[in-house]
């Protein structure tokens, strides 16, 4: 399904395209055309294979002519040997069975691919034994059209000699008959009337018939290929080269979509490029012309091909040797200049190398200045906001150290002694200073660094991460690490700060390193990096 629904879409596209009658945009479709002939011989077999399956299940004779008839078709202009074997298989039941009709359109079958494979003489043999008054009006066109056919390629095949002329009137006038009976049966038939207006010299009216037809279909069929190759050669009589290769394009593109094989499209088109000069797309349609007539096994095409073939192919060969003689002297010519290129390039390279040195050494040397202007930027930042924080606390605890010294006065005065040990010996009052100090560290620390809680719980896996309590600023381990950021990194200093001993420090630092993500060695680095909001 899917391949079939690839293969329509191709053809719609094609067909599209192929509205745009420009040489190149028809090169265009050809040449996607060519590339996608595999498809629609695909498409063909998947047809034929579908008869065949259908041939098993046929309940009598008569159904089994008719499928057998239905895969000569899609033979006819596919495969000679295919063709002829359903076709003869039809011709020798008729004979047993003594069925005239399909006697009739089996012999005319056989003389049909006898005739498109270049055995003559068997094509004769089969005609000539059908009775004519035994025929079908439909059988008859048919008759009349294969004599004619017939005659016409045995023309071509034989040149100009003794019968020639004698085998072009015979052809004449069964084609003169064929359009008599399909007049009378008003079953249209433009091919054998415009060919023979060709024939008579009627060219313009021949020419006509050919692009009224044309213009009227919508889809490739084999009589759409047959009449766009009429039509190349008509123009190539009147000299019209553009016109003669459009329309031998799209008998191309046709025969390819409509997997005709039995074609005479590439050869023409093969030979129209070769006068022009365009030998290597001449050279791939003659080899693509030889493989379809070897594929149908026919034979006037093979001679045909055959005399141009060896032509293309020496041109074709001797502009692939002189653009190879170009190459040569222009590799030459490049490779000299290489050398010079190379050795002004290991000069320059040289130069470059000292001036990147020395961009190196200006940058690093800036690069340290740009750090050292950031740093002293923080930590002057820094040192304005705590020196103006502790100034204040500073002043805060003299006003403290005031009122107390007033409430010891007072209470010596009026012999409160026991009142005022008992308030000196009790720890409420520093551990109330002590948690005062510390909460303003908390305040003015995460002012100079609003995210350092966030970047810090950042080095932790999520279940590791540090949780504050309610109305707690910092705990004890953000704490030890925001002095760390600040650059106080001696433990004794952290610890005399905290009111902590050196080693509960120590401990702290090494739990919380070792809860980390990411390299214990490289911790505080990461946490030297955490940004200020003045960065």
């Amino acid at each position: 399904m899917k391949r079939t629904f690839l293969y329509i879409l191709i053809c719609v596209s094609i067909n599209i395209s192929a509205q745009d009658n420009t040489i190149d945009s028809l090169f265009k479709v050809l040449d996607q055309s060519i590339s996608n002939k595999n498809l629609f011989i695909e498409n063909k077999l998947n047809i034929i294979d579908s008869l065949k399956a259908k041939v098993s299940n046929a309940d009598n004779k008569h159904q089994q002519f008719s499928l057998f008839k239905e895969l000569y078709d899609e033979y006819k202009t596919f495969q000679y040997d295919s063709a002829y074997h359903y076709a003869i298989s039809n011709y020798n039941d008729s004979k047993n069975t003594n069925n005239i009709y399909w006697f009739n359109q089996s012999s005319l079958d056989l003389s049909f691919i006898m005739t498109s494979s270049g055995l003559y003489s068997d094509s004769f043999r089969f005609i000539e034994n059908i009775v004519n008054d035994s025929l079908t009006n439909q059988q008859k066109l048919e008759y009349y059209n294969h004599y004619g056919r017939l005659y016409h390629d045995l023309t071509l095949f034989n040149g100009r000699n003794l019968y020639s002329d004698e085998y072009w009137y015979k052809a004449r006038g069964y084609w003169d008959s064929l359009i008599i009976l399909s007049d009378q049966l008003q079953v249209p038939n433009h091919i054998s009337k415009g060919l023979l207006e060709l024939i008579d010299g009627n060219i313009e009216r021949a020419k006509n018939i050919y692009l009224g037809y044309l213009q009227s279909q919508d889809s490739y069929s084999q009589d759409y290929s047959i009449t766009a190759s009429t039509l190349s050669f008509i123009y190539s009589i009147s000299d019209n080269k553009k016109m003669q290769k459009q329309y031998a394009i799209l008998a191309a593109i046709s025969d390819i979509n409509c997997a005709i094989t039995e074609n005479a499209s590439f050869h023409q088109l093969a030979l129209i490029l070769y006068d022009e000069g365009d030998t290597e797309r001449a050279y791939q349609l003659i080899k693509l012309s030889l493989n379809d007539a070897n594929y149908y096994n026919a034979r006037l095409r093979r001679v045909e091909i055959a005399k141009s073939l060896p032509i293309i192919e020496k041109a074709f060969h001797d502009k692939l040797n002189k653009e190879k003689r170009r190459l040569s002297i222009a590799l030459t010519a490049i490779s000299l200049l290489a050398l010079i290129i190379l050795f002004a390039t290991f000069y320059i390279l040289k130069q470059l190398k000292e001036l990147r040195q020395n961009r190196k050494v200006i940058q690093l040397t800036n690069d340290q200045l740009n750090q050292l202007n950031l740093d002293l930027l923080e930590s002057n930042k820094i040192k304005e906001e705590y020196i103006g924080h502790f100034l204040n606390l500073c002043s805060q605890y003299i006003d403290k150290i005031e009122q107390f010294h007033q409430l010891v006065q007072r209470k010596i005065t009026v012999g409160q002694i026991d009142s005022l040990l008992a308030m000196t010996k009790s720890k409420k009052l520093i551990d109330e200073e002590m948690q005062e100090l510390l909460m303003s560290f908390d305040r003015i620390f995460l002012k100079l660094f609003p995210d350092f809680k966030d970047e810090f719980n950042a080095l932790f896996e999520p279940e590791n991460q540090f949780s504050l309590k309610k109305d707690e600023l910092l705990n004890t381990e953000l704490r030890i690490f925001a002095l760390i950021r600040l650059g106080v990194s001696d433990s004794s200093k952290i610890a005399q700060f905290l009111r902590y001993s050196v080693n509960t420090v120590y401990t702290y630092r090494t739990k919380v390193k070792n809860r980390a993500k990411i390299d214990r060695d490289k911790f505080e680095d990461e946490i030297m990096k955490i940004d200020s909001f003045t960065s």
